[in-house]
């Protein structure tokens, strides 16, 4: 597989976990298995909606033989805009 750089403010990253779930045909839950995380964590760790812990990071990186590292689920949450409040 082929690993391409996405830049973000300046920064190059590997690949978002989004992107290596498809390109593996991972679903949340296999991927959970490998990483030893719940199908509900990789998702809120995959769309961005936490920041997760070094744990975390560290699981989603050993589960991605380092395709995707620490730094690419940090941009991932920093990139998300926050929801609308009404």
């Amino acid at each position: 597989m082929q690993c391409s750089f996405v830049p973000f403010n300046g920064i190059l990253f590997h690949m978002k976990l989004a992107d290596y779930l498809s390109a593996n045909n991972l679903s949340l839950s296999e991927f959970g298995r490998r990483a030893g995380l719940s199908a509900s964590s990789v998702l809120r760790v995959r769309d961005g909606l936490v920041v997760p812990t070094l744990q975390t990071m560290s699981r989603i990186e050993v589960a991605t033989n380092e395709q995707v590292t620490r730094m690419d689920l940090i941009a991932v949450s920093l990139a998300r805009k926050p929801e609308e409040t009404t």
